[in-house]
């Protein structure tokens, strides 16, 4: 039987100001996230002919047809970090006419930690380096705000109304995982059961079983 456990680890900030200044109405923020994910993946199988070897058997109409192997255990952790910060200005510019301006700047930067496969019957273990950018590369974003609200009568019954911004779709926050050299793998060996016992054993798969 085989397991897996998905940990999504979280720190989030968020700071806002806002200062009056006469005909001005000013907000100020800061945002802060860091978010770690951490994937694992391990087998409780415990077959005498294989030791060690975490494995499935794959049948083709009922008959023996390969041996699928996993590099099980494995242990991947991605990092991503954001800052974001904006500024907007309410501005009342005459009785009739208020006008909202403002800006938001996001930063982006992941990378994945030194990493390291452990060895096993089926994959030779080592290590791979941390990855940061360029290889995961930090992302750069402005976007404006733009919005007014015309008072035709300077009654407040009568309004025309406008808006023009720009907004960022949130980047998938595991795209480091894209780059991952380090992940679940599966090594798929022929298997003809020649007892026909429907039990793999070490002498009825290939001798070389090991690969990086």
């Amino acid at each position: 039987r085989d397991w897996s456990s998905d940990v999504c680890s979280s720190d989030l900030a968020n700071f806002n100001l806002s200062y009056f200044m006469g005909a001005h109405e000013i907000k100020v923020g800061y945002q802060f996230g860091r978010l770690m994910l951490r994937n694992q993946n391990w087998s409780i199988v415990n077959y005498a002919p294989l030791p060690g070897i975490p494995f499935s058997v794959r049948l083709n109409n009922g008959a023996a047809n390969a041996v699928l192997l996993y590099n099980y255990p494995t242990d991947s952790k991605v990092f991503s970090q954001e800052h974001g910060i904006f500024i907007q200005d309410k501005w009342s510019v005459n009785r009739k006419l208020t006008m909202n301006l403002g800006m938001r700047f996001d930063a982006v930067n992941a990378w994945i930690p030194q990493l390291c496969q452990g060895d096993s019957p089926v994959v030779a273990g080592q290590c791979f380096s941390e990855q940061k950018d360029p290889a995961v590369p930090n992302l750069f974003n402005m976007a404006p705000r733009f919005g007014f609200i015309y008072d035709l009568f300077g009654d407040g019954r009568t309004a025309i109304k406008g808006s023009a911004n720009v907004y960022h779709i949130g980047i998938d926050s595991n795209y480091p995982d894209r780059i991952n050299p380090y992940s679940t793998a599966t090594a798929t060996v022929g298997w003809s059961d020649p007892n026909k016992d429907g039990k793999p054993t070490k002498d009825e798969l290939p001798g070389d079983r090991k690969s990086t």
